[in-house]
């Protein structure tokens, strides 16, 4: 054999195994377009943006239907149940079907196979957007790869989407329902009430431009933070699970004769003028706390009265309503208006000391009084120094005096040593009482207290604006010693305060003395002022 015939064979040779090539390969691909998945563009699944959809329903092969429905902004659950629903944790659901992206697809036989479980879907999901029905069949999940099968209303094409769909479906519909019982907004609320088991109003409280008071059991003036304390927890309020949608089971849960019934209102007093017709007016939501849950008493059973879903709450939620009217009474005990104060006196009567060390008994008082004109003296006569003479050339010793004299203080001692009082001094106090607030009230001074490191009384006489009367204040205080809260008296009123007033009280109070300075910032309980000294002070 010559060269050139070997030639010729070689390149025969070569076209043979390229058609051989050629053929299996077309051969393979088309068999995989009948049995494998082709590879997919991330294509999404229904052309339907999320905002569009107003109705929702999942229907799982094993489990209870459920559907949404959007109003508005807001989803509320109405089937199997009519109930609000967490816009959020519904958005996400409609978002996770609108935005499923095919990652490959399958066709033919195969695609409605058992492999891929669309023969009996898991999930039935029925989207409604501008009238129209989007439906699409969830199977099962892929082997490998992180995919889902999934095929759209009654077509014979299998899609793999990511398996985050299965699992958002495999939320139960509790994770979709509202927990919160009452939805009003908190800074609505204009009425408060608590009603115990035997009926009897145990809190009353009305709004009264910003402020709140007691109406019932007794009247009195209430501390803001308190009530608002107590309307968080019925706004607040949350199931911790769902019992019963049958007001028939009432009786089951000692919701028919409860423990415990809070109500309120966004509309004001009946004895204000009404601002609307009556039939607009918001009726008030009344919460039923039943009987505990079991031995425990982690839970409780409560309902909202005019539905008829029953709840278990946290039973936390009822230390929130068990309060005495003294434990919602304002805190600000003394609050006495410093521009009315004529007059201030206090004694110290200080008891004698053995530890750390030896010191005697002391009694100390201090009367002031204000200066009923306070006037500036006017300048010095002038100098008899030729006006001739060039001011720039007076010696600054043989200068006259061109300069008014200091002003008088405003307060003077009355008691000795007697003279200027410091302004400083006398302010920081009445500061203090405008208003000096309790940490915690009492029903009355302790009688069984061990006899006191010392006793304070503070009186003051107040004279309203344009002569309309003047009023006598005594304010006294008890210092227990070892750092205890003060006990304090005014006005038939007994509470516990700070121990920070007793600084303003010592030292001397003739004019130049400064004011004591005010320890860091206290905030008493139930209030979310800090002590009225200002800084710097």
């Amino acid at each position: 054999m010559n060269f050139k015939t070997t030639l010729v064979l070689i390149a025969l040779l070569a076209v043979a195994a390229i058609a051989l090539f050629v053929t299996n390969r077309k051969g393979d691909t088309d068999t995989a377009a009948d049995t494998t998945t082709t590879a997919g563009e991330g294509k999404k699944l229904i052309d339907v943006t999320t905002d569009k959809v107003t109705k929702v329903t999942v229907a799982p092969s094993i489990g209870e239907k459920f559907t949404l429905e959007k109003s508005g902004t807001d989803w509320r659950v109405t089937e199997p149940v009519s109930a609000p629903a967490e816009t959020f944790a519904v958005d996400s659901l409609v978002r996770a079907v609108t935005d499923a992206r095919s990652r490959g697809a399958i066709e033919g036989a195969d695609a409605t196979s058992g492999a891929t479980g669309l023969d009996n879907p898991t999930y039935r999901v029925d989207l409604v957007a501008d009238g129209k029905t989007h439906t699409i069949n969830v199977g099962a999940k892929s082997a490998v790869g992180g995919n889902v099968y999934v095929s759209l209303a009654e077509g014979k094409e299998a899609y793999l989407v990511p398996v985050s769909l299965a699992e958002q479906l495999e939320k139960p519909l509790s994770d979709y329902r509202k927990t919160q019982l009452v939805d009003v907004p908190s800074n609505q609320v204009k009425q408060l009430t608590v009603t115990d088991a035997s009926g009897k109003v145990t809190v009353r409280a009305e709004k009264q431009g910003e402020d709140w008071q007691l109406i019932e059991p007794t009247k009195m003036p209430a501390e803001k933070s308190e009530i608002d304390d107590m309307i968080f927890a019925v706004t607040g309020l949350r199931a911790v699970e769902f019992v019963s949608e049958n007001q028939a089971d009432a009786p089951k849960y000692q919701l028919n004769k409860p423990q415990l019934t809070v109500a309120i209102s966004t509309e004001g007093p009946a004895t204000q003028p009404a601002t609307s017709p009556a039939t607009t007016q918001a009726a008030p939501k009344t919460i039923l706390f039943g009987r505990h849950d079991d031995v425990m008493k982690k839970n409780v059973y409560a309902t909202v009265a005019g539905t008829p879903s029953i709840a278990k709450v946290a039973a936390t939620a009822l230390e929130n309503f068990n309060k005495k009217p003294l434990e919602l009474r304002d805190k600000r005990a003394v609050n006495i208006d410093p521009e009315q104060v004529s007059k201030l006196s206090f004694t110290a009567d200080v008891a004698a000391t053995t530890q750390p060390t030896s010191k005697p008994a002391s009694n100390r008082e201090v009367a002031i009084q204000r200066r009923v004109e306070a006037t500036v003296l006017g300048p010095a006569a002038p100098a008899t120094a030729p006006a001739t003479g060039p001011a720039t050339t007076q010696s600054a010793t043989t200068q006259p005096a061109t300069q008014p004299a200091a002003p008088l203080s405003k307060w003077e001692l009355a008691s000795a040593p007697k003279g200027e009082a410091s302004d400083e001094k006398v302010d920081a106090i009445l500061r203090a009482l405008h208003p000096l607030r309790a940490t915690k009230y009492l029903e009355a001074i302790p009688t069984t207290q061990a006899q006191p490191v010392a006793t304070y009384v503070i009186n003051l006489t107040t004279e309203a604006a344009g002569g309309a009367g003047v009023t006598q204040h005594s304010i006294r205080l008890i210092d227990r010693g070892n750092d205890q809260p003060l006990l304090g008296e005014y006005n038939g009123l007994a509470f516990e305060l700070d121990r920070a007033i007793l600084r303003q009280l010592e030292g001397e109070f003739t004019k130049g003395a400064p004011a004591a300075t005010p320890a860091a910032p206290a905030f008493p309980q139930g209030g979310n002022e800090p002590f009225p000294f200002p800084p710097g002070q």
